[in-house]
């Protein structure tokens, strides 16, 4: 099996290496061995070594290439490795390298396509598909963000890893209790409280909706946060670590399990299905997330 990442956004195309690296090993386990190069240092014989030589010990193998296109001098040899790992079933190659602009490297994409069982390409973000990048990834974090917020994120343009940067600086001081943390991270308060006292939490949510801050948002938080709590109760109750798989930060996760111990696994699963029937309210019109969250809270 082939893989092919490319794009000037190397965050985001990284990010993806990344995730099936962690795929493979989840999977493969013990039976497995990830080889790694540099075709800027290393050359093609030792990408051939690593895809053409069974070990005594993997029986599953995955090579990464990266500046396979740019930086490898005999391409044709390359492209002749990437056809015949086409039929091996014990071994996965994965190409990454960032965007292109030249004729040749076009081609040498071209080339390479027909033989790869997925192609991504990773194009700048701008405009709407940038800002739902920014709050998504805020989101991952527990922050939401006003639309003063946004702006100076939105200003940074494609630089996503500058822009992934200051959002985690954000959650770390939040989660830390820093002076740096914002009325907009503050929403870690309202995931706090809203499973404790009932008057803190509706003091708290009417608070966040009196600073202008959209109901959607809040109510996407809130619903990730329950599916969080729900997790980590889950995993509380076995005794056992959260796995990676579920990305959730490790203070995220902290915190969370201060939470989940306090309450029922049952309780947990009976609020999180509460968010399911009133986002369904709210998709169709019935309610709004604001007097939707009232209820969930009030058990009206």
């Amino acid at each position: 099996m082939n893989y092919l990442l490319y794009g000037f956004d190397t965050y985001r195309s990284r990010k993806k290496l990344n995730e099936i690296i962690g795929a493979f090993t989840a999977r493969a386990g013990t039976a497995s061995s990830v080889h790694r190069f540099d075709a800027e240092e290393s050359d093609i014989r030792a990408v051939k070594g690593a895809l053409e030589t069974d070990s005594l010990f993997a029986t599953k193998k995955m090579v990464v290439v990266e500046y396979a296109i740019s930086a490898i001098d005999d391409f044709e040899s390359f492209l002749q490795l990437v056809e015949r790992n086409v039929a091996r079933k014990d071994s996965v190659l994965v190409i990454w390298d960032r965007g292109f602009s030249s004729a040749d490297e076009k081609k040498h994409i071209a080339k390479l396509e027909p033989y790869c069982e997925k192609t991504q390409e990773f194009k700048v973000l701008e405009g709407e598909s940038l800002k739902r990048w920014i709050l998504e990834e805020a989101k991952q974090r527990g922050i939401i963000l006003s639309r003063e917020a946004m702006a100076p994120l939105v200003s940074y343009g494609g630089d996503l890893w500058r822009t992934a940067n200051e959002l985690e600086k954000l959650s770390l001081s939040a989660l830390a209790g820093g002076r740096a943390a914002t009325p907009e991270t503050n929403v870690f308060l309202l995931g706090d409280t809203f499973f404790g006292n009932q008057r803190d939490a509706l003091k708290n949510l009417l608070q966040h909706f009196e600073r202008g801050e959209d109901d959607f948002a809040v109510f996407s938080y809130l619903a990730n946060h329950t599916r969080t709590l729900c997790t980590v109760k889950n995993y509380l109750e076995r005794n056992q670590a959260i796995p990676a798989v579920h990305k959730i930060h490790p203070f995220v996760a902290k915190k969370a399990s201060g939470i989940a111990r306090m309450l029922s696994g049952a309780d947990l699963t009976a609020v999180f299905g509460r968010f399911f029937e009133e986002d369904h309210k709210i998709k169709i019109g019935l309610s709004r997330p604001k007097e939707s969250l009232i209820r969930i809270r009030t058990g009206a």
